[in-house]
C-alpha cells in the first residue's frame, strides 16, 4: 500500500487520502512512526480538524513516546468535536467522535498508568456512551487488565439495556455469561431475542443460538435452532443452509446434510459437504477428490484446505497433507486446527523445531491468537527441545476453567514434551519443585508423569513414598492412588502388587485413564488378557487418542488369538486418532507380515508410515524382508 501510495504522491504531492492511506501504512508497520508523523502533519496543515489524520498523529506519537504531545493531540481533537467546529470531510458524526474522543483519553491515561484516573475516565465515558462500541470495548478491556470481572458483566447488561437490538453488544454479554458460569442466563438472553417482530433479526438471533447450542455440543438443540432460523425467512441464504448442513453431519445424518445443502445455489458448499460427508463414511478418496475441487474454486478456502488434509492423511499422502496444512496457514493465520495439526506431525517425524515454527510464524505484527489447546501443544514442543519456558502468564482459560486446572495442564504438556525429548532426568529436574511432594489434587496427571520417571530412573522407593505423602494428605484423588499403584507394582512386592490401589483409584473415579491402563497392564502380566481389555476399551472410550490404552488392547486382542480384529481396529485408530503413530502402523504392519497377508503393497504402506514416525531403524528392517516391489 505505501508503494502505491508513494507513485500517487508522486504526480500529486498534495492529495490528502493518498497522505493519509501512507501515513496508516507506516502506522502498521510499528517502526516508522516518524515517517508516518510527517504525513499526518502535512495533512493536519491543510485540514486542522481532520479527525482520521488526528487520531493518527496520536497514535504515531504515543510510538515514538512523545506523551505530552500525543495528549495534547488528543485533547485538541475531542475539543474540535465537543465545539462542533469539524468540517464535512473530517466527521462523519459528531456523536460518534465525541465518544471515540472520549475513550482515547481514558485509554492514553492507562498507557500512561495513571489507573485511578484512567477508570475515572472510562466511567465518565460510559455514563455518555454507555452502548458505543468504542467505548465499551475499550472500558472492557482496562477493567480485564485490572481484574474486574463484575464490573465488565455491569458494562455490558447496561449497554446491552441501552441498546437491545445491538447483535454485537448482545453476543459480548452471553459470552461473558458463559464464561463466568451463568449459562442459563446467557441461553435465555439469546432465546428472547429470538421473539423479534423483524422476521430478519428473527433469524438472525435464531442463528446465534444455534451456534451457541452447537459450540455447547448440544448438536439436536443446534438443529432445530437453525431449522427455525431458516422457517423465519421466505429464501434461506446459502450460509444458512451450510451451517444447517455441517450441524447434520456432526448428528451424523449424512443423507439430510446432503439433501439440505443440495437446496443451495453455491457450488463451493455444496462441493464442500459432499466431502465432509465421504469423510465422515470412511470415503477417503471421495472426500479429497471433493476438497481438490472446492479449492480449484476457491483457492483460499482454509477450511477447504484443513479438511483436504485430513483427506490426504488418510489416504496416506502425508506430503500433499502438509502442503495442505501450509495452505491453510496462510490463507487463515489464525485458523489454528491447520496449525495444530502440523505441529504434531512434524513433532512425529522427530522434527520439533519445525513443529514449533509451524505453530508460531505469522507475518501480522499483532502475531497470532493461541487458543488454549495450541499453547499445551506450543509447552510439549518446547519442552521436547529442552527450551526454557519460563513463567507461565499467557496461559488461554477455556470456560469455566480454574487457573490451576490450567495450570496443572500446562506442566503436563511440557512435562510429556521433556519425557519424550529428554528422558527422565531432565522431567523430574522439571517437575519435582513445580509440584512439590504434597500436590494438591488438580495436579494428579502431572504427578503421575513424575512418579513415572522417577520409577524409570531407579527411584522408585522415592516414588512410593511421595505417592503415599500424596494420599495422605488427598485421600479421595483418585490419581494420586493410581500413581501409588504404578510405584507399587515396580517394587514387585508381590505378583498382585498395586491392584488393591488401582481397584481404589477406579472406585473414586471410574474414567481415570491412568487407572484403567494400567490394571489392563497388571492383567495382561497376569494372563488376563479378557479382563484387560475390558479396561483398555474403557480407556479409549475416554480417550479415543490414548496412546497406551491403543498399544494395551493391541496386545490384549492378540493374546485372545483375535489378530484380524487387532488388524482392524489398528487400522480404525491410525485412520482417525493416532495417524502420526509409528509405533502402532509398525505393529500393523508386523501383524501383516506374520500372518503372510497377500497385499504386500499395503503392508509396504504401513511400515512406509512407521519410518515416518518415530519407528526408522526397525521399520526399514521390515521393509527389507518384504519382496520387491513390482
Amino acid at each position: 500500500a505505501r508503494r502505491t501510495m508513494d507513485r500517487v504522491l508522486e504526480e500529486d504531492p498534495g492529495f490528502l487520502p493518498a497522505l493519509v492511506l501512507r501515513g496508516e501504512a507506516s502506522l502498521n508497520t510499528r517502526r516508522n512512526y516518524e515517517e508516518a508523523l510527517a504525513d499526518f502533519e502535512k495533512v493536519l496543515e491543510v485540514e486542522p480538524r481532520h479527525q482520521r489524520a488526528l487520531r493518527a498523529k496520536a497514535t504515531a506519537l504515543l510510538g515514538l513516546d512523545r506523551k505530552e504531545e500525543a495528549l495534547a493531540a488528543i485533547e485538541d481533537a475531542a475539543r474540535n468535536v465537543e465545539e462542533g467546529g469539524a468540517e464535512s470531510m473530517a466527521i462523519e458524526g459528531g456523536f460518534e467522535q465525541e465518544g471515540f474522543w472520549c475513550a482515547v483519553k481514558a485509554s492514553f491515561a492507562r498507557e500512561s498508568q495513571e489507573l485511578e484516573e484512567a477508570e475515572d475516565l472510562y466511567d465518565g465515558c460510559l455514563e455518555r456512551f454507555p452502548s458505543m462500541p468504542v467505548v465499551v470495548n475499550e472500558a472492557i478491556e482496562f477493567f480485564r487488565a485490572i481484574g474486574r470481572p463484575a464490573r465488565i458483566e455491569e458494562i455490558l447488561r447496561a449497554a446491552v439495556e441501552e441498546s437491545p437490538d445491538d447483535r454485537q453488544l448482545r453476543i459480548a454479554l452471553v459470552l461473558n455469561l458463559d464464561t463466568t458460569g451463568k449459562r442459563d442466563e446467557a441461553l435465555e438472553l439469546l432465546r428472547d431475542a429470538t421473539s423479534s417482530e423483524d422476521a430478519d433479526a428473527r433469524a438472525t438471533a435464531w442463528l446465534d443460538l444455534a451456534g451457541f447450542l452447537k459450540d455447547k455440543n448440544d448438536i439436536e438443540g443446534a438443529i432445530e435452532a437453525y431449522q427455525k432460523a431458516k422457517n423465519a425467512v421466505d429464501e434461506p441464504s446459502p450460509d444458512l443452509l451450510f451451517a444447517l448442513s455441517e450441524a447434520l453431519i456432526l448428528a451424523e445424518r449424512y443423507d439430510e446434510a446432503l439433501r439440505v445443502v443440495g437446496g443451495s445455489s453455491v457450488e463451493v458448499h455444496r462441493r464442500m459437504i459432499d466431502g465432509r460427508v465421504a469423510l465422515e463414511r470412511g470415503e477417503d478418496a471421495a472426500a479429497l477428490e471433493a476438497f481438490t475441487r472446492v479449492v480449484t474454486l476457491w483457492p483460499d478456502n482454509a477450511p477447504a484446505r484443513f479438511y483436504g488434509g485430513l483427506a490426504a492423511e488418510r489416504v496416506g499422502d502425508f506430503d500433499r497433507a502438509v502442503e495442505e496444512y501450509r495452505h491453510t496457514i496462510r490463507s487463515s493465520p489464525n485458523m489454528m486446527e491447520g496449525r495444530q495439526r502440523l505441529a504434531k506431525l512434524h513433532l512425529a517425524e522427530g522434527d520439533a523445531e519445525s513443529g514449533l515454527a509451524m505453530l508460531r510464524q505469522s507475518q501480522s505484527p499483532d502475531g497470532i491468537v493461541m487458543t488454549a489447546e495450541a499453547r499445551l501443544l506450543e509447552y510439549r514442543l518446547m519442552g521436547f527441545l529442552g527450551r526454557r519456558i519460563g513463567k507461565i502468564n499467557n496461559l488461554p482459560l477455556e470456560p469455566g476453567q480454574q487457573r490451576e486446572d490450567a495450570l496443572a495442564r500446562a506442566y503436563e504438556s511440557m512435562a510429556s514434551g521433556i519425557r519424550a525429548g529428554r528422558g527422565p532426568a531432565p522431567t523430574i529436574q522439571f517437575l519435582l519443585p513445580l509440584i512439590g511432594s504434597s500436590p494438591a489434587p488438580a495436579f494428579a496427571a502431572p504427578f503421575t508423569i513424575l512418579v513415572e520417571e522417577l520409577i524409570r530412573a531407579g527411584q522408585t522407593q522415592q516414588a512410593l513414598e511421595m505417592a503415599r505423602r500424596a494420599i495422605a494428605a488427598h485421600p479421595e484423588t483418585a490419581g494420586f492412588h493410581a500413581s501409588l499403584a504404578l510405584a507399587e507394582i515396580a517394587a514387585a512386592e508381590s505378583e498382585d502388587a498395586g491392584r488393591e490401589s488401582l481397584g481404589r483409584a477406579l472406585e473414586l473415579d471410574p474414567k481415570w485413564i491412568p487407572a484403567l491402563n494400567a490394571m489392563g497392564r497388571l492383567e495382561l502380566s497376569l494372563g488376563d488378557a479378557k479382563n484387560a481389555l475390558e479396561h483398555f476399551e474403557r480407556a479409549l472410550a475416554r480417550d479415543p487418542a490414548d496412546g497406551p490404552a491403543a498399544v494395551g488392547l493391541v496386545e490384549s486382542l492378540v493374546s485372545l488369538g483375535r489378530s484380524a480384529e487387532a488388524e482392524q481396529r489398528l487400522e480404525a485408530l491410525l485412520r482417525v486418532h493416532r495417524p502420526f503413530d509409528g509405533e502402532l502402523a509398525l505393529r500393523l504392519a508386523e501383524l501383516r507380515v506374520d500372518r503372510d497377508a497377500p497385499e504386500v503393497e499395503r503392508t509396504r504402506t504401513w511400515a512406509e508410515r512407521a519410518r515416518r514416525f518415530g519407528a526408522k531403524d526397525r521399520a526399514a528392517k521390515l521393509l527389507a524382508r518384504l519382496p520387491a516391489s513390482t
